[in-house]
């Protein structure tokens, strides 16, 4: 075989093994908009649970990832936008230290969570009041903003151009595999209502 040729043959195979690397990692998915993020004081960290069947194990319980949508979605709500970074249903086991702050929710010892990491921006130059949850809607049912896990302080006062980062988290049913979320009207700061509320859907 001539030098020439076999040198191609050796070049193409090499470029189409580089191009099947780079794809690979292409498709990988990454938490990189949640880098900031303070870790919840009840909830475990899932930023390293990237692919269904994901396990950790820390101080605050013991997670496996279900289903996960990284897709990003966004909202306008008025001079509000909403982001959504990703979408995970996961199976939570909670350490024994944290049964108190979920028993006013509920009586399971295990159970799954529907949880999404979003960014809430003020596009405004004035002072906005805004919550990205009102009520969650599955076809087991209604929640309101109350049963929220995470308690991430995203609703409520947003200063001109400030931006909010953190997760919204429920307790979910079996058979539920899509949410339905209706958010908060946009008030302004003497408390008149500017826009009326969005709704937006969280599937994994």
């Amino acid at each position: 075989m001539p030098f020439r040729l076999l040198t191609g043959i050796l070049l193409i195979a090499s470029l189409a093994g580089c191009q099947q690397h780079a794809t690979a990692d292409d498709h990988k998915p990454t938490t990189d908009y949640a880098v900031d993020y303070q870790v919840n004081a009840q909830i475990p960290d899932d930023r390293t649970l990237l692919q269904s069947g994901d396990t950790i194990q820390a101080e605050k319980g013991f997670m496996t990832l279900q289903q996960a949508n990284f897709k990003p979605q966004t909202i306008d709500v008025g001079d509000i936008r909403i982001t959504i970074h990703d979408v995970k249903t996961i199976a939570l086991e909670p350490d024994y230290s944290m049964v108190d702050y979920f028993h006013q929710l509920t009586s399971d010892t295990t159970f799954d969570i529907v949880k999404a990491f979003v960014t809430v921006e003020n596009t405004a130059q004035h002072v906005r009041y805004f919550s990205p949850v009102a009520t969650l809607q599955a076809a087991s049912g209604t929640q309101t903003f109350e049963r929220d896990i995470y308690l991430d302080a995203l609703n409520g006062k947003l200063a001109p151009g400030e931006k909010k980062q953190g997760n919204i988290g429920y307790i979910i049913h079996d058979g539920d595999t899509s949410w339905t979320v209706t958010t908060s009207a946009v008030f302004d700061a003497h408390e008149k209502e500017l826009t009326t509320p969005a709704t937006y859907t969280l599937k994994p």
